[in-house]
């Protein structure tokens, strides 16, 4: 048997599919509104989900504006159209700070360790993609304790 290993965080596997996290992080960073850049910084990782084989694609993103205004619906429109259903991300991390390594690269091991644990980090929004197996019912969620 051969098996996929995940390499230093560049690619993780989900539902039987490689995902390239550089291919994801290039089009999550396209996404404009009124021809404007939203997001200061973004980054892609897999993360483990209980009871799944693979690892569940999901990004962290520096947002400056409030989460509240955030153009949820444009925004889940343009990764459903510019992504296969595969490499949407299925968790989405909001913080002011992403970490990065001694050579300023994203700390994409912690952050794959801290995964979507929204009790350790209280201060971060999180959301959820729900009815990832309906693509046109398709969109994200917050990730509270009642669903956590």
């Amino acid at each position: 048997w051969v098996y996929f290993v995940d390499r230093l965080g560049d690619t993780f596997r989900w539902k039987g599919e490689n995902v390239a996290t550089s291919d994801v992080e290039d089009i999550i960073s396209r996404f404009r509104v009124n021809e404007k850049d939203i997001f200061d910084e973004v980054t892609s990782y897999g993360v483990e989900i209980p009871g799944t084989d693979g690892r569940a694609g999901m990004i962290c993103i520096r947002y400056p504006g409030e989460i509240s205004e955030f153009p949820w619906e444009e925004f889940t429109t343009y990764l459903n159209k510019s992504l296969p259903s595969y490499a949407v991300p299925m968790f989405i991390r909001f913080t002011t700070e992403l970490p990065v390594t001694g050579t300023w690269k994203y700390s994409k091991h912690q952050l794959k360790k801290q995964g979507f644990d929204i009790v350790s980090l209280p201060k971060e929004h999180f959301f959820y993609l729900e009815h990832y197996h309906h693509p046109h019912a398709r969109k994200y969620l917050p990730l509270d304790l009642d669903v956590y």
